[in-house]
């Protein structure tokens, strides 16, 4: 068998890419609406431009934005096991763990990360993590 170590290493981001985070996101940002006093998202094709996180910030005054983000945060941490990967990776993923290794890089956090992927079992199909660097995801890329 190749030794791992020489196989082509694949990074993945982790929101939107292998978690389909958004539905919950955009239900934790609805249930802070009336706490923040903005309308809350019904209509999709309002994040064709831009993300659920941009759409806040036009309506919610500048100095709330970091409870706000906090509390989103934190509630997705506490309801991260409802969270499920992409239909058709788990299956991708184990098909091609004997051709190529496995890597995140993430804006999210390794807590949050975790969860997500040890709910849905694929925790050990990913040999590296790398989350919120303050030098940014390009950087984290070229130092694998």
């Amino acid at each position: 068998m190749e030794n791992k170590a020489k196989l082509p290493l694949v990074v993945f981001d982790f929101d939107g890419t292998i978690a389909n985070s958004l539905p919950l996101g955009i239900q934790i940002a609805n249930e802070l609406a009336p706490i923040f006093g903005y309308k809350p998202l019904t209509d999709m094709n309002e994040l064709k431009e831009s993300s659920a996180v941009a759409y806040v910030k036009k309506q919610v005054a500048w100095y709330k934005l970091p409870f706000w983000m906090y509390l989103v945060q934190r509630k997705v941490l506490d309801r991260s096991h409802e969270i499920h990967i992409f239909d058709g990776l788990l299956d991708w993923l184990s098909i091609n763990t004997i051709h190529y290794r496995f890597a995140i890089i993430s804006g999210g956090s390794k807590p949050y990360i975790l969860n997500v992927l040890n709910h849905n079992k694929i925790d050990h199909l990913f040999e590296t993590l790398i989350c919120r660097k303050p030098y940014g995801k390009m950087n984290s890329i070229l130092k694998l």
